[in-house]
């Protein structure tokens, strides 16, 4: 059975820990469905949270990066590419270890990276990170547990927020036929705007409908959004959306 374990290390010990501090309110988060001819440590990272060119200025002076350039621009998020310096790929390639652990999710909380990682097989906390440690490295290990307990969000390729809004939608009737709730009125009560609900809906439907059902839509399903308005645009399947 693999084994899921969600981990943090702190920036200082991997990346962008300057630009993180200088702006506080930044979040990173690696676009795990992009894939390059190269071997570059993930090569792409979704950025929010700050103004995109003082952003780009910010990771361009970090002393992590040795190249950033913004690949695309989406209302709350950018997309960045980066090309890491080697003190990113020692405790990466650390991370995932001679288990060969495959990673899921990594993103910035804070000051942090946090880590989810895949293991082929059974796994114990004293074992994870063992390459860390001998580097030096901190790594917190925070959960461990089976895949099959990840499995009704992960199966589908949903991130975290989108499985939380899909599931909070559900729950408040948006849809019940008819609806208990309407679109502005759960934006509301999830403190986001209408365009961000929307939007996150949109990605997570998108994202539930080739996954379940192996279809790659090249539209948007936000025009059969109804009366409650959709937002229109060419969003990546399975993008991270915020």
């Amino acid at each position: 059975m693999s084994t899921i374990v969600d981990a943090s290390m702190d920036a200082e010990e991997f990346a962008l820990h300057a630009t993180l501090s200088e702006y506080p309110s930044a979040r990173f988060e690696v676009a795990r469905a992009i894939a390059t001819g190269g071997d570059e440590v993930i090569p792409f990272v979704w950025a929010s949270g700050a103004p995109v060119d003082e952003i780009e200025a910010a990771m361009r002076a970090d002393s992590s990066t040795k190249s950033v350039e913004l690949v695309s621009r989406f209302d709350e998020e950018d997309l960045f590419q980066v090309s890491w310096t080697a003190r990113v790929r020692t405790p990466f390639e650390a991370l995932l270890g001679e288990d060969g652990a495959a990673l899921l999710d990594a993103s910035t909380k804070g000051t942090e990276w946090c880590f989810r990682l895949v293991y082929p097989g059974d796994v114990s906390t004293d074992a994870v990170g063992v390459e860390c440690e001998e580097l030096g490295v901190d790594l917190d290990v925070d959960r461990v547990y089976s895949l099959s307990d990840a499995f009704t969000r992960d199966h589908f390729e949903l991130t975290e927020k989108q499985y939380e809004t899909i599931l909070a939608a559900y729950e408040a009737g948006y849809y019940d036929i008819p609806r208990k709730i309407n679109l502005k009125e759960l934006a509301c009560e999830l403190d986001v705007s209408h365009q961000a609900l929307s939007e996150r809906l949109r990605r997570g439907h998108e994202v539930l409908m080739t996954n379940s059902l192996g279809m790659e839509f090249e539209g948007s399903l936000a025009g059969a959004g109804g009366p409650d308005g959709g937002v229109s645009g060419p969003p990546l399947a399975g993008s991270r959306e915020e």
